[in-house]
């Protein structure tokens, strides 16, 4: 389908939610935990699975791993968005972008700019001393050695993330299915429509526009009225001037 026809659609619409997904932090080189290749490669060097790993009992009880995962496989510090994200914000500066909602921890859209974003997952720059509540930055954790601690209290430190297997903050799905209620054009990038993110969220859309744009097609594919295979850091910058 002609980019122009999400351009224009795009244009005719004034309540959008973007809903990110994992295939468009993947383009900016950064695999998704459980991915195969990532996972084998985990599993091979830390003898144990990325589950396990990044899951709220391996913090708990052994930390110095979890950790040493954490430092070396999960803060990717060195990416930045690219020219997608930053064409999302300038939608969101016209007015027609309301929200972005995404599972992605790395908090591209707010380092590109981006205000209304619902981060379901959290976010690896938020990382809370469970003492007193100090806040420290993900380089912080990067640079530390063994288990980080706070550098008021010496407390542990805590990154505001949810882990393998917890629950999702109930404040933050229902701000993400109101925007979504709300939205009368719904863009959904680097998914398939029957991915978690759309699943849970897409009962909630009585908008008249599902955009899609993913690189590999899926049968949900026909539930979309606008549908572009492609990667999203191709797309954006084209259909969003």
């Amino acid at each position: 389908m002609s980019y122009d026809v999400l351009k224009n659609a795009i244009n005719s619409h004034n309540n959008i939610v973007f809903l990110s997904g994992i295939g468009f932090t993947r383009e900016l080189g950064i695999p998704y935990y459980t991915d195969a290749d990532e996972a084998y490669d985990v599993e091979k060097n830390y003898r144990y699975s990325p589950e396990d790993l990044f899951s709220s009992g391996f913090y708990s009880t052994r930390p110095e791993l979890f950790y040493r995962y954490y430092r070396e496989r999960i803060l990717h510090l060195d990416k930045q968005p690219n020219e997608a994200y930053y064409a999302l914000v300038r939608l969101e500066q016209s007015g027609k972008l309301k929200a972005i909602v995404t599972r992605s921890i790395y908090g591209m859209h707010r380092l590109a700019g981006n205000h209304n974003v619902i981060e379901l997952y959290g976010n690896i720059h938020r990382n809370k001393c469970i003492r007193c509540g100090a806040e420290h930055t993900a380089a912080y954790i990067k640079e530390s050695r063994g288990i980080p601690k706070c550098m008021y209290c010496q407390g542990a430190i805590r990154p505001e993330v949810s882990f393998y297997g917890d629950m999702i903050d109930n404040g933050r799905i229902t701000a993400a299915a109101e925007a979504i209620s709300h939205a009368d054009m719904l863009i959904v990038g680097g998914t398939h429509l029957e991915a978690y993110l759309c699943e849970r969220f897409l009962q909630y859309f009585h908008g008249d526009e599902l955009a899609l744009i993913n690189t590999e097609k899926n049968y949900s594919d026909r539930k979309a009225t606008i549908t572009i295979y492609d990667t999203v850091s191709n797309v954006l910058p084209l259909v969003i001037p």
